[in-house]
């Protein structure tokens, strides 16, 4: 499983790669997720996906170039020379995470230099840019062994860069570009796997690259889709325009949700049997049977495409005839401050509260009688996915995609018809009255009902390839 980058604290995206790798695994299959991110980043990542049981600690996570490293050295340099202009004044800057240097910068109008450090202390990478005007070039980026030797060198500072890495398994290798670099990493890393699944947008020319040397058709490729691959205006994302145009005969599809599956066959020229809808993975169950709470909830991360002050104004509309109900609002991010102003300009605080962030959502959403979803686009929220599996209905607007493949109307949830406050609060008002009419495991299985047609359609893809 090809990715960018595995944030330290995973987000939506990240735990679904988490949470299929461990799928994969239950499958019976080998899985090694390659990604971009520093290893000290995919540690915590890591650490923090097991522990919420989202990750089979089984399956391997590498860092793009690591194993290129000779590892077997017994001799450590911990301080490189730094090349820093004397005559020249110098601005530093330290990047610290648990009291440990990550990285350290020297910088001023006409250089900047980086180092990365590993958990000992050693540099295991420099950079350095030219800055100019407007932009600023790369003059050479290294990766060091723990001897201090050069393993990998990217010199940029005339025309097109030459790559060149020396490792005693590849001996001396020199490339024309990074892509060719990576192309041939890949190539190397695939080896031994017969499925490679790539979420990573950003790396799809070299993931194609890397897939047109497998002349001998050895593995399965696929692109997988978390996200939507439409704007809000319906139109396709730049960064998707490699995999939906690549018609390449032995790549697949892998998408969250049957809708939007069904949006890429009608404007793509796809078939539909390439193109798998993956089931939901792990699964929460009911964690208690006590009556919800008359608790309205959000449980997101605060930016723009979640349209939070949406569901302000919605949900303040729907008090005036619902005084009974509180609305909670579970996260943290970047329009805090604008959402705690419009809360104050209606006059709300006291019955629409910011509760800041939770390490317990599941906790959250048992407690609530309903969870709202109001995003602009989106992929498969996995905000749905917990709310519905622990037994809350979810309100949710028509957004692609999700709801739509979730919900079941009427039972464990309701869809607004449009993007209208009016429809919203509609939809909200029949939301509240679900579980005074069905029990948390009624809206809990309707969930398992789908995932379970989706494995059954997942086993028979796996006898197809094989």
């Amino acid at each position: 499983m090809l990715t960018n980058v595995l944030p330290e604290k995973p987000g939506g995206r990240t735990k679904d790669i988490y949470k299929k790798a461990k799928l994969f695994s239950e499958n019976g299959y080998k899985v090694k997720i390659l990604s971009c991110s520093e290893m000290y980043q995919i540690e915590n990542s890591l650490s923090n996906a097991i522990s919420l049981s989202e990750h089979d600690p089984s399956n391997t996570v590498y860092q793009i170039y690591s194993d290129l490293r000779k590892e077997d050295s017994k001799k450590y340099r911990k301080n490189i020379k730094k090349f820093i202009p004397f005559f020249i004044k110098i601005k530093e800057e330290k990047s610290v995470t648990d009291g440990r240097v990550i990285s350290n910068t020297f910088s001023n109008k006409y250089f900047t230099i980086k180092y990365d450090y590993c958990d000992e202390g050693r540099v295991i990478r420099k950079v350095v840019n030219k800055n100019n005007k407007k932009t600023t070039q790369v003059i050479f980026d290294k990766y060091y062994n723990k001897d201090g030797t050069v393993f990998l060198n990217k010199l940029c500072s005339v025309g097109e860069p030459l790559i060149i890495y020396n490792n005693g398994r590849y001996k001396s290798k020199r490339f024309k570009s990074v892509s060719q670099l990576k192309a041939f990493w890949l190539n190397e890393q695939f080896k031994g796997y017969s499925n490679i699944i790539a979420s990573a947008r950003k790396l799809d020319g070299i993931y194609l690259e890397a897939i047109k040397k497998d002349v001998n058709r050895e593995r399965n490729y696929f692109f997988w889709y978390h996200s939507t691959h439409l704007d809000v205006s319906g139109i396709m994302r730049k960064e998707y325009d490699k995999s939906l145009h690549s018609h390449q005969e032995n790549i697949k599809y892998l998408t969250l949700t049957n809708q939007q599956k069904n949006d890429i066959v009608t404007s793509y020229d796809i078939s539909p049997d390439n193109i798998l809808v993956l089931p939901f993975g792990k699964v929460g169950s009911i964690e208690t049977n006590e009556d919800a709470m008359n608790v309205v909830s959000i449980v997101s991360r605060f930016s723009p495409e979640k349209n939070i002050d949406f569901a302000i104004r919605a949900f303040d509309r729907f008090y005036k005839t619902n005084d009974n109900f509180t609305l909670e609002i579970w996260g943290h991010g970047e329009n805090e401050r604008d959402y705690n102003k419009l809360i104050e300009s209606l006059g709300a605080h006291d019955y629409i509260k910011i509760k800041g962030p939770t390490n317990k959502p599941l906790s959250v959403m048992a407690k609530s009688k309903v969870i709202l979803s109001t995003s602009k686009i989106g992929g498969l929220e996995n905000t749905i996915i917990e709310a519905i599996s622990v037994g809350c209905p979810v309100a949710a607007l028509p957004y692609r995609y999700g709801p739509k493949d979730i919900i079941t109307p009427g039972i464990s949830g309701y869809i607004s018809d449009d993007f209208t406050e009016d429809g919203f609060v509609n939809v909200l008002t029949k939301c509240v009255k679900i579980l005074d009419e069905y029990t948390r495991e009624d809206v809990s299985n309707t969930l398992r009902s789908t995932d379970e047609k989706r494995k059954l359609e997942m086993k028979q893809w796996e006898l197809n390839l094989k």
